[in-house]
């Protein structure tokens, strides 16, 4: 049996990934890895597979996680968790009667006669730096998170001495923890003796693992190319790490393309779990949130327990791989879509067509309710015949199954079709081959102009359909 050639699964992976570091305010290379690693280990009830512990290892590697200057600055990093940190701020103190300290330019400028009659004296004020004790805690929640994904001996221990670092340094109150930046360290610096030393020591690993898009790019690239090694087409439909990648790809895609055409992404797209971004219309009062998120409650879930079939069904069965949702940003009102990725990576993919069917009705009955589906009438219904109807929904396609080969759907092919209703069916596929850009290999030189036709007018006829949906009582 010939080898499965993977070059496309990689193209469109790396290439999201430039879109991504591109999208960052500071590139950051540990952020990126320590997602993909994460999304990488969900299913910890299981053992992952070789080539899903390979591609960490190489990930982790790029990062140069085992070098000696990061086990120092990790080391520094637990030291100095504990301390609390003052911030000084400047402030101005008024007094009709003038002292030593009066700061007689402010003072005139204020004045409003030649004479001042109040005087002006500045004061250093010292509060708590609420920032900087954050970002020391956003850092060692960072690089635990990196180290919990890894297999090596070490790793663990490592991420104890952090996790135990932590528990001595309360979490500062008014301030979200954001992550380390320049000015910060600098701001460490001044901090003492031994902030100077854990500055130093952060500033050695800082300037790596916040790099450039290219560079990130690069060494996502290297990983993948290294890990082609270990796939193993005869557990293709296994848990794979290509499967998962598929996954974090398709999301990426469908983000980038929406960020391309008429929607504009909102931030930096989450990456604290699972990936999540949300984008706002152009013109209309709606947002669109992409992620990988249930819409709703399964409706069936209440119906297992008492049949005796809560153990037996895996959550996964109603996690979608794909979730868009719109919303009205005025007025209450939301309509979901939803997509899986298989990867029929080998033979001609018909049980995986068949799987993907079967995913997709179960979705349109488990979640009715936000992709508000249409039903017909068991007395209409007829699936011997033509004259049968299918479910459907207020947005077709209302499932989108997303395969690496061989589906070529004839819809959205032609600019004409995209316009009308009736040229998608509820349950659409498409391919990684055919329809995400990648037949031209340009991806491999070029990866910031990546893009697919056929994802820019699907999500222009599924965003059409939704924003007419939510804003037509408006009229």
């Amino acid at each position: 049996m010939s080898r499965v050639d993977i070059t496309h699964d990689r193209q469109l992976f790396v290439s999201q990934v430039g879109w991504l570091a591109r999208n960052m305010e500071d590139a950051g290379l540990v952020e990126i890895v320590r997602w993909i690693c994460t999304q990488l280990s969900e299913d910890r009830d299981r053992e992952a597979s070789e080539d899903t512990r390979e591609l960490r290892r190489l990930l982790l590697e790029g990062l140069r996680l085992d070098a000696p200057e990061q086990e120092t600055a990790e080391e520094r990093l637990a030291e100095i968790l504990g301390q609390s940190f003052q911030a000084r701020s400047p402030q101005w103190k008024t007094t009709d009667v003038p002292g030593r300290d009066v700061d007689w330019t402010e003072t005139y400028r204020r004045a409003l006669t030649n004479q001042p009659t109040r005087f002006v004296s500045r004061e250093i004020d010292r509060k708590p730096d609420t920032e900087l004790m954050g970002a020391l805690r956003y850092q060692a929640q960072q690089w635990i998170s990196i180290l919990e994904t890894s297999d090596r001996k070490g790793h663990e221990q490592r991420a104890d001495a952090l996790r135990e670092a932590l528990k001595q340094n309360p979490v500062p109150e008014g301030r979200t923890p954001g992550p380390m930046t320049k000015p910060l360290l600098q701001r460490l610096r001044q901090q003492g003796p031994l902030a100077k030393k854990t500055s130093d020591a952060l500033s050695r690993v800082y300037t790596h693992q916040h790099t450039t898009p290219d560079n990130i790019v690069s060494i996502i690239d290297r990983a993948l190319r290294q890990a082609e090694g270990w796939w193993n087409e005869s557990k293709a439909s296994e848990n794979s790490v290509w499967n998962r990648l598929l996954e974090l790809g398709v999301l990426l895609a469908i983000t980038q393309t929406a960020d391309r055409r008429e929607w504009k992404l909102l931030g930096f797209p989450g990456l604290a779990e699972t990936f999540k971004a949300t984008l706002r219309h152009s013109r209309m009062p709606v947002t669109l949130t992409v992620g990988k998120e249930a819409p709703g409650d399964d409706v069936f879930t209440s119906m297992r327990e008492p049949a005796g079939l809560a153990d037996g069904i895996d959550p996964q069965h109603s996690q979608p791989d794909v979730c868009l949702t719109f919303r009205h940003t005025e007025k209450k009102g939301s309509i979901s879509v939803l997509g899986d990725a298989k990867r029929n990576a080998t033979g001609d993919g018909t049980t995986y067509f068949r799987d993907g069917l079967r995913t997709a009705t179960y979705y349109l009955s488990a979640f009715a309710g936000a992709l508000q589906a249409n039903f017909v009438s068991p007395e209409t219904w007829d699936g011997d015949y033509d004259g049968g109807k299918a479910p459907s929904g207020v947005i077709r396609p209302t499932i989108t199954l997303f395969f690496r080969q061989n589906t070529d759907p004839s819809v959205f092919q032609d600019e004409g079709t995209a316009a009308a209703d009736v040229s998608a069916p509820s349950i659409l596929a498409c391919d990684l081959e055919n329809h995400f850009g990648l037949q031209d290999s340009q991806t491999e030189e070029n990866w910031e102009e990546w893009r697919s036709a056929f994802l820019e007018r699907w999500l222009a006829h599924i965003s059409k359909q939704a924003c007419d949906h939510l804003t037509r009582r408006e009229a």
